[in-house]
């Protein structure tokens, strides 16, 4: 199919979208998730040769190069009973969750603003859209995680499971992050361009490559990071590495608050903006 042909179906799957959207209830909720997420997906992906292929490998593309890098540079020796590998793979799993639910949103609200300004989307049903972009890969990074686990011979502990707990908390953090932003791409784009850099710095402010010093700055920013503390908590419940109950609970509070404040924000941020620039 041609990019002329495949926009004017897009264009005529709108319609139909825009009607489920209207008419969203419960578990029309999903399905109108459904609808937005294929609509973003067509855009993003449908003229790709690989297509989904490319977020789904996203992140085991980005860590293999660390790995060979840490390798290189004998990280490798420098993390404890827990596989360089690991180490890595688990860190990558918490961070994709978390950026991705940030662009995502960002992305998603973009490319569909005016299809919004047609029909009131839900807050619900945009989050639901969200999740279908980014569950299927980080399932796939689950994958491969626990593939390279049973590769290296270090099985995951019994508590592998309660590790979905502080996910979830980075997976609020992202969105808390993402609604707000998102809400502002309808009227400035100067946040999508500044969120690449953001990107970097907080990157290397959480300990996704390297283990927290035992003193200087960087521990310090390290340990005033919420991140640091969900990612470690996702270690330590899938491998039994240590960490800390304390802030790793703080850490989850933190997040579940702010993404309900951000809930508010984006409603009040997003109607403006539409009324606005629309």
């Amino acid at each position: 199919m041609t990019e002329e042909a495949q926009l004017n179906a897009i264009d005529q799957f709108q319609d139909l979208m825009i009607d489920r959207l209207k008419n969203s209830r419960f578990g029309g909720t999903i399905i109108a998730g459904w609808y937005l997420f294929f609509y973003d997906y067509q855009y993003r992906y449908g003229i790709s040769y690989f297509g989904y292929l490319w977020p789904l490998l996203k992140a085991v593309l980005t860590a293999v190069p660390l790995i060979l890098l840490g390798r290189a540079l004998d990280l490798h020796e420098r993390h404890g009973s827990l596989p360089f590998e690991l180490y890595l793979f688990s860190g990558f799993l918490g961070w994709s969750l978390f950026w991705d639910s940030i662009q995502s949103l960002m992305t998603l609200t973009r490319r569909c603003r005016k299809m919004f300004q047609k029909v009131n989307v839900s807050v619900p049903v945009i989050l639901v859209a969200t999740m279908f972009h980014i569950g299927p890969a980080i399932f796939v990074n689950l994958v491969f995680l626990v593939g390279t686990a049973i590769y290296l011979k270090v099985p995951p502990v019994p508590t592998f499971l309660f590790g979905l707990i502080p996910l979830s908390g980075l997976l609020m953090t992202g969105m808390a992050i993402g609604l707000p932003i998102a809400g502002l791409t309808f009227l400035y784009q100067d946040a999508s361009y500044g969120i690449g850099y953001f990107n970097q710095l907080l990157f290397w402010a959480t300990p996704v490559v390297t283990l927290i010093p035992d003193h200087g700055l960087l521990r310090q920013v390290y340990l005033s990071n919420p991140l640091t503390h969900l990612i470690a908590a996702t270690r330590g419940l899938f491998f039994g590495q240590e960490y800390s109950i304390l802030y790793a609970s703080l850490s989850f509070g933190l997040a579940l608050v702010l993404f309900c404040i951000s809930l508010l924000l984006y409603r009040r941020i997003s109607r403006l903006a539409i009324e606005y620039v629309l």
